[in-house]
Parts: C-alpha cells; structure tokens; sequence
C-alpha cells in the first residue's frame, strides 16, 4: 500500500508540472501564432519580455525539456511554481480574442491555479473510504 502510495503522488506531482509547463508553452505559442488584435510589434514585444523573465527564473530550459513528459526528474513542483509567481508581468500583453489585449498576469494565475488543482487530493485517492 505504501509503495501504491509514493507512487500516486510521484503521478500528481508530474500532472501538475506538466499542467504548469504545458499552460507556459500555450501562452509562448499564443504570443507567436495568435489570433489577430494586437499588432506585431506589441506581441513580439511581449514575447521578448515573457522570454527573458522565464530566462531570469530558470524557466525556460525547463519548458522546452525533451522529452516533456514523467518523471521529470530534478525539477521540483514548488521550486517551478515559485519561479512562475516571480515572472513580472507588467509588460506583458496578450490576445485571445479579436481586439483584446488582456494582461499576461491573468492568464499565468489561470496556469497556477490549473497547475495547483491537480495537487488536490481526495482520501478516496488511496483507498480510504469517504463518510
């Protein structure tokens, strides 16, 4: 049961690092191939800013792991999560939608919080019965 156990969690602790790199990646792609709204300049502006502050926090090498699948192994949830709440996103401006620009900050909370449900754990996650 105990080796059932380390191995549930070593599962959750992957999906919410996958979660958290896969969301990174959706953001960087939607800066390059997004829809129309803002211009150019502003989302290579943007991507440039979203780039070097992801450098800065040693996030970078870490989004683009190949392969980026389990177990992921030196990288740490909670390290990974801290770099991500440390990138400034004050500069940064994306578009999901015709002619609105919304800020970086919403869309990375949205990656933190998609990331940080998949660490929510049920007792009926290791076979302890609900009452």
């Amino acid at each position: 049961m105990l080796k059932l156990s380390v191995h549930k969690l070593d599962n959750v602790r992957c999906d919410a690092i996958r979660t958290l790199l896969d969301g990174i990646r959706n953001l960087l792609n939607q800066l390059l191939e997004g829809p129309a709204g803002c211009d150019g300049l502003c989302k290579a502006q943007d991507l440039g800013v979203l780039l070097r502050q992801l450098k800065a926090y040693d996030i970078l090498s870490a989004t683009f792991l190949v392969p980026s699948r389990s177990p992921f192994i030196g990288l740490r949830y909670h390290s990974l999560k801290d770099a991500v709440d440390r990138v400034s996103m004050t500069h940064i401006a994306t578009t999901w939608g015709d002619d609105i620009c919304l800020d970086g900050r919403y869309f990375l909370g949205i990656i933190r919080q998609q990331a940080g449900a998949c660490l929510e754990l049920k007792p009926s996650d290791f076979g302890f019965s609900v009452s």
